[in-house]
């Protein structure tokens, strides 16, 4: 950058270079960054292991969740009962009693 502004402005580069030079020392490239290490074998297992876990128990729920209904109750208890159709029965009226002296005797 300084180089073409000295020769857009007509003034001699090296002066400017070597000024700049002095001014700001070289910049070192960066250190290359260490390679990133493979993780851990026990780390890997403990997550294998909880993704195991959590399918198991997600299954389970499943199976809770969608469950069908009608097995909930026991087959006496689920099926249709017979209904036999009899005579309508004639309503019994009940007997008279008689009160005599404060005790209720049957007629």
């Amino acid at each position: 950058f300084i180089r073409s502004y000295a020769r857009s402005l007509g003034i001699d580069e090296a002066p400017l270079l070597a000024r700049y030079g002095a001014l700001h020392a070289p910049v070192e490239a960066p250190s290359p960054m260490p390679a990133i290490a493979p993780p851990e074998r026990g780390r890997r297992y403990g997550v294998t292991f909880a993704v195991v876990v959590l399918l198991v128990l997600f299954t389970l729920a499943l199976s809770v969740v969608l469950r069908p209904r009608h097995r909930d109750l026991p087959m006496e208890l689920s099926a249709v009962p017979h209904v036999e159709e009899a005579a309508p029965a004639t309503p019994t009226s009940p007997a008279p009693v008689r009160l005599e002296g404060g005790s209720a005797t049957p007629v």
